[in-house]
């Protein structure tokens, strides 16, 4: 497993039992795995936490005049509380628009769907997380530290410090 979509497709072929993703899986796991799709939210520690924010969109100010036009265009749409309900209720995604979950798709997604809920539900807890320039390393090098571990391979714990030094002399290297 040392590319990303391998292990969500272990998890959807019933080969692993547990998946830690994001919300926008949501859709397409329920679609494959039916009522055996159970949603947590997110394990706390001392505290809860939640990262959210993982997809982003934005204009080049580099680009013409009217793809800038275009692209916000789209961009508004997008962000609209009817699309962006739409775009809830079909994929899991938190909405962005605060207005999104109180429209009929979204309420009958909520209504209709276990589980849809844990990103709102989840919302209290939730922090942007900032994206640093180790963060492409990251997760490139996550995947053989999880193979690692599921196989048994390496201890968990003597695997996760070493990618934490890992990573912080990465960032040492490529920070600013």
């Amino acid at each position: 497993m040392t590319e990303e979509d391998n292990g969500r497709d272990a998890f959807l072929a019933k080969k692993v039992g547990i998946m830690m993703n994001s919300t926008g899986n949501y859709v397409g796991s329920k679609k494959a795995l039916g009522d055996s799709l159970a949603v947590r939210p997110m394990p706390c520690n001392k505290a809860c936490s939640v990262p959210i924010g993982g997809a982003g969109i934005g204009i080049m100010s580099t680009s013409e005049k009217d793809v800038q036009d275009a692209a916000y265009k789209f961009i508004s749409y997008a962000a609209s509380p009817e699309a962006n309900a739409t775009w809830f209720a079909g994929t899991g995604y938190l909405p962005i628009n605060k207005k999104s979950a109180d429209l009929p798709v979204a309420k009958e997604a909520l209504a209709t769907q276990p589980g849809i809920d844990v990103a709102i539900e989840s919302l209290p807890v939730a922090h942007g997380r900032a994206r640093t320039t180790v963060v492409t390393w990251m997760r490139t090098t996550e995947y053989k530290m999880w193979e690692a571990m599921a196989l048994g391979q390496r201890n968990v714990e003597e695997t996760m410090k070493d990618f934490a030094v890992q990573t912080r002399a990465e960032e040492k290297r490529v920070g600013h």
